[in-house]
């Protein structure tokens, strides 16, 4: 299994709009996923999560910080800082991970979750396929980017 296919794309939209559906009372809506074929320019704040077993790979969560904000608001948090954004923004890529684990068996195995500040994904291997899933809650838009094989 070298390429990301429907299903496994399908998985991390599940866990991704789960998350935004235990934390507020209004859900995300996910817009079309694309195939990445150029570097990408992440937000603000970007949680990423290394995978390794039968699948390998990165998964990454990047938002800005307005969005974080209002989710730390909406989880009664009225701190604002970039320690609290670090944390956030990390906790969420772990959760939507954890969540496709579930899905995709013991053998899909996730690190803990490194935050990065305006990362650049860099297209190292042409022949690896990554996705990008646009990801929309309230007026804010995050990137939710899959990069398996």
């Amino acid at each position: 299994m070298n390429e990301i296919d429907e299903h496994d794309l399908q998985v991390f939209i599940d866990g991704a709009l789960h998350y935004f559906t235990q934390i507020s009372d209004e859900s995300a809506e996910v817009r079309i996923p694309y195939l990445i074929k150029d570097d990408l320019i992440m937000d603000e704040f970007t949680g990423m999560i290394e995978i390794t077993g039968m699948r390998s790979g990165k998964i990454y969560f990047s938002a800005p910080r307005a969005m974080l904000r209002h989710i730390l608001h909406s989880l009664g948090e009225n701190a604002n800082n970039e320690e609290l954004y670090s944390d956030l923004v990390g906790e969420i890529a772990n959760i939507i991970s954890g969540n496709a684990r579930r899905k995709l068996g013991s053998d899909f195995n996730i690190s803990v979750p490194q935050v990065v500040r305006q990362e650049i994904i860099q297209m190292l291997d042409k022949k690896v396929h990554q996705f990008a899933i646009p990801i929309r809650w309230k007026f804010y838009t995050s990137s939710l980017v899959i990069r398996l094989h």
